[in-house]
Order: structure tokens, then sequence, then C-alpha cells
């Protein structure tokens, strides 16, 4: 006897009643946790899918679901340095700009905070870069219904300080140079 598989899963599949069953237990699984990494470079993703970000008026990035609104403000030493604010699908990342404008987020802080808000101490790896995970609880900002989200924020990666020279250790070079010309003249004077 011969069966035709291919007949047998378009009965299957066609049955209104399988098709009910299927999308019933789907629904009611449990959400896996997503992870979320943004910085203040426009480097954004959703458990290693790209995230995408504008500049207007800030440092943006687009959810594809929309989550509590409020704010997350990092600080250091109880001084504010980030805020990570939350508005329906939209999450805004603002850097203070005290040491300079290095970051598409270095834009300054907001001049208000919003009610709604959570305040973290901004942690910092062996390697220099300030990464700070979140996991918002019911009615926090970032917080979702729909699945359990685990935030990443990072707001200094490792050599990002070093791609530009602070203005201080220019200053330095002249002196270097001098001190290598200087060097080089006495090195000659003394081998005659």
């Amino acid at each position: 006897m011969f069966l035709n598989l291919q007949s047998i899963r378009l009965a299957i599949c066609s049955t209104p009643l399988v098709g009910v069953i299927a999308l019933t237990l789907g629904s009611s699984l449990p959400a896996s946790p997503g992870t979320i990494t943004l910085d203040e470079f426009g480097n954004g993703d959703l458990d290693g899918a790209s995230i995408p970000f504008q500049l207007h008026p800030a440092l943006s990035y687009q959810l594809p679901f929309a989550v509590r609104a409020g704010d997350v403000i990092l600080v250091d030493g109880g001084v504010p340095e980030d805020v990570i604010r939350f508005r329906g699908r939209t999450v805004f990342f603002y850097s203070d700009i005290a040491d300079g404008a290095e970051s598409l987020a270095d834009t300054g802080l907001p001049k208000r905070f919003k009610r709604n808000q959570v305040v973290l101490n901004e942690d910092s790896a062996d390697d220099g870069t300030e990464m700070t995970s979140y996991t918002p609880s019911r009615g926090q900002p970032g917080f979702s219904g729909r699945q359990d989200l685990d935030y990443q924020f990072i707001s200094d990666p490792a050599g990002a300080d070093t791609a530009t020279p602070e203005p201080e250790s220019l200053l330095l070079l002249p002196g270097a140079l001098v001190g290598l010309a200087l060097r080089k003249v006495l090195s000659k004077s003394s081998s005659r």
C-alpha cells in the first residue's frame, strides 16, 4: 500500500480544528526572554538582530514592540551620566557632555526626568567598558508585557576614549619632538 504523505499533510493542515489547537498552544507557551543591547554609538540589537536608530533630536532606537514609558538613569558616584528614556516603541539614549562629545548620544542630559524612573550605578568592566545590566519589573521603564527583557546599556565601550586623543596629551607632543631633536644633535656633536 502506497501512502501519499503530501496529501495527508494537506488534509491535516487544512483541518480548522488542528489550526485552532496549534494557535492556542503556540500562544499559551511562555515567551522567551530577550536581550536588548544599546550603546552610545548607534549599535543596538535584540538577540543578535539589529535595531534601527536615528538622530532626532537625540540618539534613538526603534523597538519592534511597545514598552513601559520612563527613564533609566545611570549614575557614577551619584552623578547622572546617562539617561535611557523609554517612550512607546522608541528608546532615547542621552549622555552627558561634560567630557566633550565623543559619541552619537553625547547631546547632554534631558532637562527633566520622567516620574517613572529607575536609578542604577554604572558598572565598569576590567577593560574599561561601562556596561549596566537592567531587567525591568512590571511597571518599570522598559517593561514589556509580551516577554521578559534584559537590557545591556553600554555607555563607554573599551577603546572609545582612545580613538580621539585628549587635548592635554597633544600638548606633550611638541616637547617630545624637541627632546628627540636635541638628542640627535647632541649625539652627532659627541661623535665628532
